[in-house]
């Protein structure tokens, strides 16, 4: 009754004004921009009516019903909008997340009766993904494979199998789908190049992966501690967190521990900032090193910084001789180290695995925080993600995720990895990740590792808020845009913070 009501409304509206497309579309953006998601379903619905084949109207009409959860019709509207107007990597990426999201959080019965019904691609995508769910991978797959009947070079459907089957051990035949999902512009598709040829091409290649590594310059620690905590970051990181984290560090990790923080191309003026931390939190507890590396001045750059870390993480191990932690910059340790040493038990490596529904290979591991014992096992281990970096690095191809997917290739899918590297899994317990919690600023008992996950746009207040603020130097205020170490001092109060 609403609907038609609305309907009638918005067409005697139309019918005394102007009824050119453009003015049609302003009228639907701006409910959709007011929030006003029925009455802009409509509005691109009655602009449908006069011209069906408008990509960009049936496009924000799928995500007008996105935005009121219904998923199966949202696909159904993105996926003709690729249709009519491909190569949009924005759509493309939009249809992707909806074509993973579907069937999900749904009973298998209500997606088969979908299927009865409609018999199409997005019917057969749901049911899909809910048996996946369900654990039932065989019928799963059968499922997935259906919906490249209906569409033999479908991307979403090539994802959804390239899942699957890379998760299930099929290397091969997952690298085979990834290859054409990414032809498609899904990404990090292209990353996923998981076959056992693919990888043994990387071993034959290693010496030129692995030479000309970039240099790091500067100061190392001593090594009397007996943990060293590593980050990497780029100048404008640093100056966001490196303080919060080092500081936390000193402050809760219940350990003589050593903070090591690698630049990625600092301005002349970093260095002294360098200075000042160093002896803002202490002598001896703070080492900073850099490096200089040529990097586009666009988004892509930032996938470099997350990588760097394991360029770099064989020579600091080797160098230290000891456990290290490979830390996120943007998080704070608030709880001891040793819940993560006992954790990680007599592992070579271990790591937080945040889901423990595997939907895709690169959610299979996060880089987040990784403890890293100094034995050849973990040598073996980072050389192989090593190789997968450069690889992409060399090529140009700096796509965000590729850390996590060398990570979840080299532990998972190397042929010939040695049988008895130890590689243990964190428990997600351990970490808290800001703005997936009802009460982002209260901390469970338990938790080490309090994440800001600063590249979420919705998780910036985080740096204007407890936790946070607590571990900045006492008469720096907090502010929107960020803290930063050019008003640090040396008087940081060396107690726990109140929680």
């Amino acid at each position: 009754m609403l609907v038609r009501i609305l309907r009638s409304l918005f067409s005697s509206r139309a019918n005394r004004g102007d009824n050119s497309i453009a003015a049609m579309r302003s009228r639907a953006t701006k409910m959709h921009r007011e929030g006003r998601f029925p009455e802009a379903e409509i509005a691109y619905s009655a602009l449908l009516e006069r011209w069906p084949d408008d990509s960009q109207a049936l496009f924000y009409l799928g995500v007008a019903c996105r935005q009121q959860g219904r998923l199966d019709e949202a696909f159904r509207h993105c996926h003709r909008a690729l249709e009519l107007a491909p190569g949009n990597p924005e759509w493309v990426t939009s249809v992707g997340n909806l074509a993973s999201g579907l069937g999900k959080n749904k009973d298998v019965e209500t997606c088969e009766r979908r299927v009865i019904q409609d018999a199409d691609l997005t019917a057969w995508l749901a049911l899909g993904n809910a048996l996946r769910e369900a654990e039932r991978i065989g019928e799963a797959e059968n499922a997935y494979r259906r919906c490249i009947e209906f569409a033999p070079t479908s991307p979403f459907a090539m994802r959804r199998l390239g899942s699957l089957l890379a998760l299930s051990g099929r290397h091969d035949e997952a690298d085979a789908c990834f290859q054409i999902s990414a032809r498609a512009g899904l990404s990090p598709d292209p990353l996923l190049r998981l076959s056992g040829e693919f990888l043994s091409a990387l071993e034959r290649d290693q010496d030129r992966l692995l030479t000309d590594l970039p240099a790091m310059e500067g100061e190392w620690g001593n090594t009397r501690a007996s943990i060293v905590a590593f980050a990497c970051c780029d100048a404008v990181y640093f100056r966001k967190f490196a303080w919060a984290l080092s500081s936390s560090i000193i402050r809760n990790s219940g350990m003589d521990c050593l903070v090591h923080i690698h630049v990625v191309n600092p301005e002349p003026t970093l260095h002294a900032e360098m200075e000042r931390l160093r002896t803002g939190l202490g002598a001896g507890r703070i080492a900073c090193t850099w490096e200089y590396t040529p990097l586009p001045e666009d988004d892509s750059a930032k996938t470099y910084y997350a990588c760097a870390r394991f360029l770099h993480l064989p020579r600091v191990i080797e160098r230290y001789a000891r456990p290290v932690l490979a830390l996120d910059i943007d998080l704070v340790v608030v709880g001891s180290l040793d819940h993560v040493t006992q954790a990680a038990g007599e592992s070579d490596l271990a790591i937080i695995r945040w889901h423990e529904s595997r939907w895709e290979p690169w959610e299979y591991f996060y880089a987040t925080a990784l403890l890293l014992r100094a034995t050849p096992g973990t040598l073996s281990i980072l050389r192989r993600v090593t190789l997968f970096v450069r690889h992409f690095l060399l090529r140009a191809e700096r796509i965000w995720l590729l850390d996590q997917i060398a990570l979840f290739a080299a532990i998972e899918c190397w042929p010939g990895r040695d049988p008895r590297e130890r590689v243990g899994l964190l428990p997600p317990a351990l970490a808290m990740l800001y703005g997936f919690h009802a009460r982002p600023d209260e901390i469970p008992a338990g938790v080490v590792f309090w994440v800001v996950g600063y590249s979420l746009e919705a998780n910036r207040e985080a740096l204007t808020r407890r936790p946070f603020t607590d571990y900045l130097p006492q008469n720096q205020d907090a502010q929107p845009g960020a803290p930063t170490l050019q008003s640090a001092t040396v008087d940081l109060p060396q107690s726990s913070p109140g929680k």
